[in-house]
C-alpha cells in the first residue's frame, strides 16, 4: 500500500514538473517575442487615462482610483515606482499585471494590448496629468509611415472582415485599403483603414503582433442625413457590425466612433449638441466606465444598448458568435 501511495506521489510530482516546464517554455516566448522592458515602462497613468479612466484623487506620489463605485476608493497607483495595488482585492503589481487584473487575462494577451497601445504612437507622459520630469524633453520617431491608400479589394482583407461578419459592401463604404512601412523593422504591411477626424487611420488585418495598430488617437464623425439623434460606438468594428447586422444602408443619426476610450474626453466636446446619445460601448470595465462618465455629463439624455450584447464584450463579438 506504501509503495502505491509513493508512486502516486511520484507521478503527481512529475506531472507537475511538466507542467512547469510547459509555463516556462511560455514565458520564454513571450519574452522573446514581446518588448518587455519598454512595455513596463507605459506610464500606468497613461495607460488608464488612454481607456477613460480617470483618478479621483492623489495622496503624495499615490494617484487614487475608484475603479468598482466603491465608497472609499481602493485602487492606488504609487507613480515612483510606476505600480499600483487595490487594497480592495489584495492584488497588485507592474502595469502588466494591471492589464491582466482589469481584463481578466492572461500575461501573453496583456502584453500584446500594451504592444498596440505603443504602436499608436504612445510616449511617456502623452495622456497622464501627472507628470515625473515636466521639463525633461522627450522625443519620438513616428512608429509606421503610410505608403499607400487604395479601395478596399485586397482579397486577404475581404477575407479578414467576412470572418468578422461585417458585410463587404458597407465596409468597403466606410473603409480603405492602407499599405504601411513598419519603420524599425522597414516592413511593409497591408490593413482595413478607418480613418478618423485628424485624417490618420485606425488599422486592423488581424494577423499576429501588429494586427491593431493605429496612426491617429482622434474620433471619427460621421453626419446622418437627420443627424437629432447620434449613435456612439467604442471601435468601428462595432460600428461596422450594427450597420450590417441592422442592415442599415442610409444614416438618419450621427455617429461618432471613439477609436479608443480614451478619447471619450473629446466626444464629449461635441455630444452638447444632441437630445439624445445612444450608446454602444464595450461591456468590459473601460466601455463601463466610459458609459458612466457620459452618464454623468449628460443627465437623461444617455440610452444604454449595451443589453442588446450582453455576455459578450462589444457589439462584434457577439455578431461573430451569434452568427
Amino acid at each position: 500500500m506504501a509503495i502505491k501511495i509513493f508512486c502516486c506521489f511520484l507521478r503527481k510530482v512529475q506531472n507537475t514538473e511538466l507542467i512547469r516546464e510547459k509555463d516556462f517554455q511560455i514565458l520564454n516566448q513571450i519574452h522573446m517575442k514581446f518588448d518587455i522592458e519598454n512595455i513596463k515602462k507605459i506610464n500606468i497613468v497613461d495607460y488608464l487615462q488612454s481607456k477613460g479612466i480617470a483618478p479621483v484623487g492623489t495622496e503624495g506620489n499615490k494617484v487614487v482610483y475608484n475603479l468598482r463605485n466603491e465608497r472609499t476608493p481602493s485602487v492606488k497607483v504609487y507613480t515612483d515606482a510606476n505600480t499600483f495595488y487595490d487594497f480592495g482585492n489584495k492584488t497588485g503589481g507592474s502595469i502588466i499585471d494591471l492589464v491582466k487584473y482589469l481584463n481578466g487575462c492572461n500575461e501573453y494577451d496583456a502584453m500584446k494590448e500594451l504592444t498596440e497601445f505603443m504602436s499608436c504612437g504612445y510616449t511617456p507622459n502623452s495622456f497622464s496629468l501627472i507628470r515625473s520630469n515636466p521639463n525633461k524633453e522627450e522625443t519620438s520617431q513616428p512608429a509606421m509611415t503610410i505608403l499607400k491608400v487604395k479601395n478596399l479589394e485586397n482579397k486577404a482583407l475581404i477575407q479578414y472582415l467576412e470572418s468578422r461578419k461585417i458585410n463587404i459592401g458597407i465596409a468597403k463604404k466606410y473603409c480603405r485599403e492602407v499599405y504601411v512601412r513598419m519603420n524599425k523593422s522597414g516592413n511593409t504591411l497591408f490593413y482595413v483603414g478607418f480613418q478618423s477626424n485628424d485624417n490618420g487611420y485606425v488599422l486592423r488585418n488581424g494577423l499576429g503582433e501588429f494586427g491593431k495598430i493605429c496612426t491617429s488617437q482622434d474620433i471619427t464623425i460621421i453626419k446622418g442625413s437627420e443627424g437629432k439623434e447620434v449613435n456612439v460606438f467604442e471601435g468601428f468594428m462595432d460600428f461596422l457590425s450594427y450597420l450590417s447586422k441592422y442592415k442599415v444602408s442610409t444614416l438618419k443619426n450621427d455617429f461618432i466612433i471613439l477609436n479608443t476610450v480614451g478619447n471619450v474626453g473629446k466626444a464629449i466636446i461635441v455630444l452638447h449638441n444632441y437630445p439624445r446619445i445612444n450608446c454602444f460601448l464595450d461591456n468590459d470595465i473601460a466601455g463601463q466606465k466610459a458609459l458612466e462618465t457620459l452618464k454623468t455629463q449628460f443627465v437623461g439624455k444617455i440610452k444604454d444598448y449595451s443589453y442588446l450584447y450582453e455576455g459578450f464584450n462589444d457589439l462584434n463579438e457577439f455578431a461573430i458568435k451569434k452568427s
